[in-house]
């Protein structure tokens, strides 16, 4: 197993930006959008127990953000059900890899079902969809923020 890396808090000025960033984000695209901070888990946690088994496999920033982002595709997907889902992951597939060959949708298809399986096993009470996320590389390892929706929630 890899090693497990600590966390530094971000400071309240590190968070603010997060806030900022992500609120212009969500504005620029036609949503309103409303905070509300510590509801529940803080998914940034959630999310890294979600990838713990993949954990070792990721050591350098790309290799963590690669993993994060193939881990938020899984989780969002674990909340659609049926067509829906299919849809979403041939969606995802096709962009992140327009060229892909089979053997990298195979692959790309065994670990995100692999992810849903573990999501639908060990997270199915949180129905929260993950909607952003930012790594930093800190001295002592990665941190790691995540903002989050309530499913059902008002979007704008």
């Amino acid at each position: 197993m890899g090693k497990r890396r600590k966390h530094k808090h971000p400071s309240s000025s590190e968070l603010a930006k997060f806030k900022n960033d992500l609120i212009s984000e969500f504005s620029e695209k036609g949503h309103k959008v409303s905070v509300q901070e510590n509801v529940g888990e803080k998914m940034s946690d959630v999310l890294e127990n979600f990838i713990e088994p993949y954990r070792q496999y990721a050591n350098s920033l790309v290799e963590y953000q690669r993993l994060i982002a193939t881990a938020i595709m899984a989780w969002n997907a674990s909340l659609v059900k049926g067509k829906e889902r299919k849809k979403m992951l041939e969606e995802m597939f096709i962009a992140i890899a327009p060229d892909g060959n089979k053997q990298t949708r195979d692959d790309f298809f065994a670990i995100v079902g692999d992810m849903i399986k573990r999501k639908e096993q060990f997270f199915a009470d949180n129905q929260r969809y993950i909607v952003h996320f930012e790594v930093q590389e800190t001295r002592k390892g990665f941190h790691l923020s995540v903002a989050s929706l309530v499913q059902g929630a008002p979007t704008g």
